[in-house]
C-alpha cells in the first residue's frame, strides 16, 4: 500500500473557509466587471453623442454655405 502525498484534512471547516475566501474574490471581481462596464457604456454613449453633435453641426455649415452660394449666384 502506496501512501499519498497529498496533506489529509480531518477537519472540513478548512476546506469551507478556503472556498468562502474563493467565492468572495469571485463575488469581488464581478463587482469591478460590472462597474467598468458601466464605465465603458457611459464613454461609448458620450463618444456617439459628440460624433452626432458634430455630424449635424456640419450638415447646418454646408447647407447654409450651399444657400448662400445660391443666392449670390452670378
Amino acid at each position: 500500500m502506496t501512501q499519498s502525498n497529498l496533506p489529509s484534512f480531518s477537519n472540513d471547516s478548512v476546506i469551507n473557509e478556503i472556498l468562502k475566501e474563493i467565492l468572495e474574490k469571485l463575488g469581488n471581481l464581478e463587482k469591478q466587471t460590472s462597474t467598468s462596464w458601466l464605465e465603458l457604456a457611459i464613454i461609448v454613449s458620450i463618444f456617439a453623442l459628440l460624433v452626432t453633435i458634430i455630424t449635424l453641426l456640419l450638415t447646418v455649415i454646408f447647407s447654409v454655405n450651399a444657400c448662400i452660394d445660391n443666392i449670390f449666384k452670378d
